[in-house]
């Protein structure tokens, strides 16, 4: 175990987490409004309940990235590393950690195609993203 954080669900993340425990995202949404991101259980721009849950292809491009040099809780033994902003290809937007590439500003290009793959954080599956093609698993 790596030592970090391991997210508890609550009723409104309780879907989203089990569809990640499959290696699979969800997300909610609403007809008239779009994706709601995190999830809750209404819309928060009409407030139309219940939302329907619809699965993310799990692609997307890079929409901005920070390489941290100061260490999370857990991430010790990674320093540095990338923390991104991903635009899912459904429309969304992630954050999530970039694996299987130098950490380094010319590694990663905004825009550059990632793809979702999943972190076992003592039996939560949390979504971090690596560049399309790439086969780099934690």
């Amino acid at each position: 175990m790596s030592g970090k954080s391991v997210p508890s669900a609550t009723p409104e993340t309780r879907q989203y987490w089990e569809h990640t425990a499959q290696n699979e995202v969800w997300m909610p949404k609403c007809e008239q409004h779009g994706w709601v991101f995190p999830p809750r259980p209404h819309c928060p721009t009409c407030g139309t309940r219940p939302l329907a849950w619809q699965q993310l292809s799990g692609k997307g491009t890079i929409a901005s990235f920070i390489i941290s040099h100061r260490a999370g809780v857990g991430y010790q033994d990674e320093v540095p590393y990338f923390i991104i902003i991903v635009d899912t290809a459904e429309g969304p937007r992630m954050v999530g950690n970039l694996y299987g590439v130098p950490v380094t500003p010319e590694s990663v290009t905004i825009g550059m195609p990632v793809e979702v793959f999943f972190e076992d954080r003592e039996g939560v599956h949390v979504p971090q993203w690596r560049p399309v093609g790439s086969t780099v698993t934690l």
